[in-house]
């Protein structure tokens, strides 16, 4: 099942795992929390690991990063992910905008990285080059991946690149803002507390999440910008992603060898 489909089963109500049932024999998992989701509802699935865990990790070009984008060896470097959803994109843009001026006027030193992809780049592109700030676009997995790897902090629209920073070591905050008619039906129906796979996985605040009427310029600049002065706070940040990580390994085999290794035994078994 899709990424989506899998958070619409956990996060919401039981209902989709028990169509997903009628329509699959086995299904793997990347979270530790959902097979029983799926088996209570004759679903047999086996959680095999995140592929986050098997990646491998940028560690030695942010100096080369850094050279290239003219930004000093000593320049905070904030990190700012609107997402990859034109919509999410669209609403999420004037905030991250007017939050990465007040972090530049509190911190004049610092420079933004925005990481996108084909689909919204012109818009995020053409947002970036009309603030008045040292906004740098990049493009591409890789662009991306170095750019966490010369970031300080992040800020980031709510999803699966929570893992990614937490894996490259970036502390972060959370923000997302939808439509009101979604975010009541989300109020509702949603049976998580949390919406940050980091915190869903420990089941702690651990990544600030300021969601809707809380996702605010000046929420999310003094929040950025505590973890810009506070070193604790990074730290704490850093050791709950390891704590976090290994919650989505399994043994010493890697993710893709479990999922190899079930679907095998699904053909071989008569």
């Amino acid at each position: 099942a899709s990424d989506v489909y899998k958070r619409q089963v956990w996060a919401w109500r039981p209902g989709r795992a028990k169509q997903l049932a009628a329509w699959i024999d086995h299904l793997i998992t990347l979270f530790p929390f959902e097979p029983p989701l799926f088996e209570a509802h004759g679903l047999p699935a086996t959680w095999v690991g995140h592929p986050v865990v098997e990646e491998e990790t940028v560690v030695n070009h942010a100096q080369a990063f850094r050279r290239t984008h003219d930004i000093g060896d000593d320049a905070p470097i904030v990190v700012v992910l609107p997402g990859s959803r034109k919509a999410e994109v669209k609403a999420l843009m004037p905030i991250f905008g007017e939050t990465i001026k007040q972090l530049w006027a509190t911190f004049p030193a610092t420079h933004f990285i925005v990481p996108t992809i084909g689909a919204v780049e012109a818009p995020v592109t053409a947002w970036a080059q009309s603030l008045s700030a040292p906004v740098h676009v990049v493009a591409g997995n890789d662009m991306r991946d170095r750019a966490f790897a010369a970031a300080s902090v992040g800020l980031a629209a709510s999803g699966t690149v929570t893992l990614e920073l937490a894996r490259a070591g970036v502390p972060h905050v959370i923000a997302y803002k939808v439509n009101p008619l979604s975010a009541f039906a989300f109020k509702r129906l949603a049976k998580t507390k949390f919406v940050n796979l980091i915190n869903v996985l420990l089941g702690q605040d651990i990544v600030p999440e300021y969601l809707q009427g809380d996702c605010k310029p000046d929420v999310l600049a003094l929040k950025v910008g505590t973890l810009l002065t506070d070193v604790s706070a990074r730290q704490t940040q850093k050791s709950a992603f390891t704590a976090a990580l290994d919650h989505l390994r399994r043994g010493e085999t890697s993710p893709s060898a479990n999922a190899a290794k079930v679907v095998l035994g699904l053909i071989e078994s008569p």
